[in-house]
């Protein structure tokens, strides 16, 4: 039976897309996913956006990069239309200045557009959106396929959004410097490479994988073993004891700022290290297990040949280099190709070197991204 309900929508008011989405929850629960399903997503995209152009008309969800992140799991006619479809709204066309064109292919369409965004922004921050499981080979690993779901869509980031923590700045202020290197399908940067990955210890990809949250969620487990094998019980680059840099890592350190450095009660209570979060105060266990969850879930712990860990891409393998991309708050995982050529394997969490520890303008060199 359907219901017969009726509300005053207005995209201008919260409060009607809020009755909205009650209603349509009371239909999802009646007759099933693929009644709302992505009608329903869409429709809070778009309702974000309006909201966003109304309230912060400087926000950088309406630059193209941003409503190209916004809307990825739209659907569309021509794959361009990704792209073009999009520049009647954004803020920045005008920089940009991308025409449409579609005697243009996809990857010629794509391509034009990521290196006039990373240009115009003056930032790498663009190639958070490349790390896929689908990768078209035709693309080059520096420009984001808008035609697929970004890994990160399960849905997090590992990059901390909110207000009351510090945001990582991997790379200070040094800034991005982009050359011309006779191919326009390469980008031409300069980046620091930290270390090599030596090994790695994939994550779940199943959300129920119980045998994982058994193993490494609800105690350490194998990657307690894996890390303790390759970085010893005390993590060198901050000083810290395995247990809580391990601590950290696991949840991307997603802390606030005033409970960075003191809480961690879960991995040091009494003084000893504890291996078993079920043996630690309910409230911490029920405070930093679901973040555990959110952050290792389709990802992997990698250790480094000089005794770094962090949190890679599912991609991501033995002999892929950690760098620092200027331009970019976060490290990525680069995979050597050729000479100075790299392609990209997507960002990651490495213990130590999110706040700029390790950037320094000497140990720059140049790079192609390809």
């Amino acid at each position: 039976m359907l219901l017969d309900n009726e509300v005053d929508f207005d995209l201008e008011k919260k409060s009607g897309f809020g009755s909205f989405v009650i209603m349509l929850s009371e239909r999802y629960a009646r007759i099933g996913d693929d009644y709302v399903g992505e009608s329903l997503e869409h429709a809070r995209a778009m309702f974000a956006v309006r909201s966003t152009r109304l309230l912060v008309p400087n926000s950088a969800m309406l630059k193209l990069s941003g409503l190209l992140n916004a809307t990825r799991n739209f659907g569309y006619t021509d794959p361009r239309d990704k792209i073009y479809g999009l520049l009647s709204i954004a803020s920045d066309a005008e920089q940009l200045r991308i025409l449409p064109d579609y005697t243009q292919s996809v990857q010629t369409c794509y391509t034009i557009a990521a290196r006039k965004i990373i240009g115009e922004s003056k930032s790498c921050q663009l190639l958070l959106y490349c790390q896929t499981l689908q990768q078209d080979d035709s693309l080059p690993t520096w420009v984001p396929d808008w035609r697929t779901h970004r890994l990160e869509r399960f849905p997090h980031p590992i990059f901390p959004s909110g207000s009351s923590r510090v945001p990582f700045k991997a790379t200070l202020e040094l800034p991005l410097s982009i050359r011309d290197v006779g191919n326009d399908f390469k980008l031409g940067v300069r980046g620091i490479l930290v270390d090599t990955i030596t090994r790695i210890t994939s994550g779940p990809v199943d959300p129920i994988d119980n045998d994982f949250y058994d193993d490494n969620v609800y105690g350490y487990g194998t990657w307690w073993n894996r890390a303790y094998a390759a970085v010893g019980r005390v993590y060198e680059h901050t000083g810290e004891s395995l247990a809580r840099a391990l601590g950290r890592t696991r949840i991307a350190d997603d802390e606030e700022e005033h409970v960075r450095d003191a809480r961690w009660s879960p991995y040091n209570v009494g003084g000893k290290e504890v291996r078993d979060l079920r043996k630690v105060p309910t409230a911490d266990f029920h405070q930093v297990a679901p973040k555990i969850i959110k952050y290792t879930l389709f990802r992997s712990l990698f250790t480094t040949s000089k005794k770094y860990m962090g949190l890679a891409p599912l991609t991501a393998r033995e002999g892929d280099h950690v760098v620092l991309l200027p331009g970019a708050d976060v490290p990525y995982v680069l995979r050597h190709v050729d000479g100075q050529e790299y392609s990209v394997v997507g960002h990651c969490y490495t213990h130590g070197i999110m706040f700029g520890e390790a950037a320094d303008s000497a140990l720059l060199q140049d790079i192609i991204l390809v």
